[in-house]
């Protein structure tokens, strides 16, 4: 009598699961926060309007909110510093691009703290990345009954 239940290829694709979940798990963070750079906004609501000085028509008056340089977005996208099964860290460097907290988190801004940054969150947990990676969840637990 055959045994449909095999126990050594069940362990097999939860091995396999460990190492890749944790991965596509922070892929779907890291892609989350690039969106928000590219929808200008976190979590389907849009970013207070930047009231730019300068030249109109410059380069600058032009670009997307918080792409200047183009490094806070950079940084975004190598965030990824830890993937494990037991652990996932994104961080933006704070010694690499100083203002992106102030930003993230809407703080004083300015030398000497002159005024107070409009928050315009990109990185951080919302419905949208939790239903991303709850699909991913969803598909790599079926694949450790697959043969």
């Amino acid at each position: 009598m055959s045994n449909p239940f095999n126990f050594d290829r069940v362990k097999k694709n939860m091995e396999r699961v460990k190492r890749t979940l944790p991965i596509l798990l922070a892929n779907d963070a890291k892609n989350n926060f690039l969106d928000n750079f590219r929808n200008q906004g976190f979590n389907g609501v849009l970013w207070h309007p930047v009231q730019r000085q300068g030249k109109k028509g410059s380069r600058r008056n032009n670009s997307a909110i918080l792409v200047q340089s183009g490094r806070l977005r950079l940084a975004v996208a190598n965030s990824i510093k830890l993937v494990s099964w037991d652990k996932i860290v994104l961080r933006v460097d704070g010694n690499e691009v100083p203002y992106a907290i102030v930003h993230n988190e809407g703080l004083e801004a300015g030398r000497g703290g002159k005024f107070l940054m409009p928050k315009r969150k990109f990185m951080g947990d919302s419905p949208f990345l939790r239903l991303a990676q709850r699909r991913h969840i969803r598909e790599q637990i079926d694949k450790i009954w697959q043969g």
